[in-house]
């Protein structure tokens, strides 16, 4: 007999995906479609259809102790019926949901809240009287968890497969506050496959052992790009286990370039778009399966005749919103504008005047050289985008993000490149 078990993960329960133009959506079930609560059904619809084993959760089920009622309630409903199917349910508790975890698998038959205690629990995972695998799992008791979660972990047996649960960061330095542990540690307990929590991209780690993160049944935000959803853990007789990712999220996050190099002047840009896109969608028709939405951050990237143009169509494409390829929906969360133009910079920048010094300074960005030139320029421009988001938002704005060279270096790279264009057709104009 093949085990079969679906794996998830960082569900987060109660607390709704960012940037969904939800105002925009006045179809109710388009978005409820949308939300953790109705990923979590897709994946008991697919755990009842597939006839699994049973369905393993490791932890950040749901968001936090103000999700409660939203999250429990969703969680509960879902249960009963991988309940009703005789699918059992086994989970770990983590850093969000360690609260409440504990009182709601005291109340829900058929599921088992592993090590709830802080200290490893292990328990037969039996079908049809036969024991099909060990299951050991720790859950977090606290908000943090310090030092090694693998301390006290004993594995006994390895007639039958080891499956250990846990909500750990791995590979994160010692002092982390969230189950820190190096994948070499992981990898000593050879006998054994780990399903983790905690890190949202789905990965796979190591394939012997196994070790892998299932990542978010659904994205949260837009730092979480790619495909998501959950995992099928096979064990085949007599062989090594098998992972396989299951696309079931309806959103996707993406951030798709678009190559403008080669439209001519005056021509429409739309076409370029679409084909892009469409060549995304092909390149990923796999992944996109579950998928209804993508939110797009799209990046406008080309050697052009005219930036004045691409930013014109820029601000038009932002305008629109959204548009539909085949059956999907793109939501265009932002577009940025990293065209550059065709002229010769490095004849351009030997001129003194102020189109040439524009172009030295947009040299210094592009190579980082000279070293203390390229320095200073970052400096300067991270004072001013500083001041102006404090002028325009107040002081309390975080300004973190701004913090980051390669942020700050490809908005000065912009606005040089466009203020550069300026110059060279007011000087046309005037010619």
């Amino acid at each position: 007999m093949t085990l079969r078990i679906l794996c998830s993960g960082d569900i987060h329960l109660g607390r709704l995906p960012t940037r969904v133009p939800w105002d925009s959506l006045h179809d109710e079930n388009q978005k409820y479609s949308l939300t953790q609560e109705a990923a979590l059904e897709r994946l008991v619809q697919h755990a009842i259809s597939e006839k699994v084993h049973a369905v393993m959760l490791s932890g950040d089920i749901i968001d936090q102790a103000n999700a409660y009622f939203e999250g429990v309630a969703a969680l509960e409903s879902q249960l009963r019926k991988l309940e009703a199917a005789g699918i059992p349910v086994y989970a770990v508790a983590g850093n969000h949901d360690w609260k409440i975890l504990s009182d709601f698998a005291d109340n829900v038959a058929g599921c088992t809240l592993l090590g709830r205690d802080g200290t490893w629990e292990s328990r037969e995972l039996v079908h049809e009287g036969n024991t099909l695998a060990y299951l050991h799992g720790r859950s977090f008791t606290e908000r943090f968890f310090y030092g090694d979660p693998t301390e006290g972990l004993v594995v006994t047996r390895n007639d039958i497969p080891n499956i250990v649960l846990l909500h750990a960061d791995v590979g994160a330095p010692a002092d982390s506050s969230y189950a820190p542990v190096s994948l070499q540690r992981l990898k000593q307990y050879n006998d054994c496959s780990w399903l983790l929590g905690h890190i949202h991209k789905p990965q796979v780690l190591s394939e012997d052992p196994l070790i892998f993160y299932p990542g978010s049944l659904l994205p949260l935000d837009p730092g979480e790009t790619g495909s998501h959803g959950a995992s099928l853990l096979t064990f085949p007789d007599g062989q090594t286990p098998r992972h396989r990712h299951l696309p079931l999220a309806s959103l996707r996050y993406e951030s798709i370039e678009i190559d403008l190099g080669g439209a001519e002047e005056g021509e429409s840009l739309d076409p370029v778009v679409h084909k892009t896109i469409k060549t995304w969608i092909e390149e990923n028709r796999t992944d996109l399966q579950g998928t209804e939405r993508v939110l797009a951050r799209l990046q406008l990237t080309g050697r052009v005749p005219s930036l004045h143009e691409i930013e014109q169509y820029r601000i038009e494409l932002s305008e629109r919103r959204e548009i539909h390829i085949d059956t999907l929906a793109f939501t265009i969360d932002s577009i940025v504008n990293r065209c550059e133009l065709k002229i010769p910079l490095e004849e351009l920048s030997e001129s003194q005047t102020p189109p040439g010094l524009l172009a030295q300074k947009i040299l210094i960005l592009k190579h980082r050289q000279p070293t203390d030139a390229y320095g200073a320029l970052l400096s300067s421009g991270k004072k001013r985008v500083q001041r102006e988001i404090e002028r325009s938002h107040g002081a309390a704005v975080d300004l973190r993000p701004w913090e980051d060279e390669e942020t700050v270096r490809e908005l000065l790279l912009e606005s040089s490149f466009l203020l550069l264009d300026a110059f060279l057709r007011q000087k046309e104009e005037t010619a």
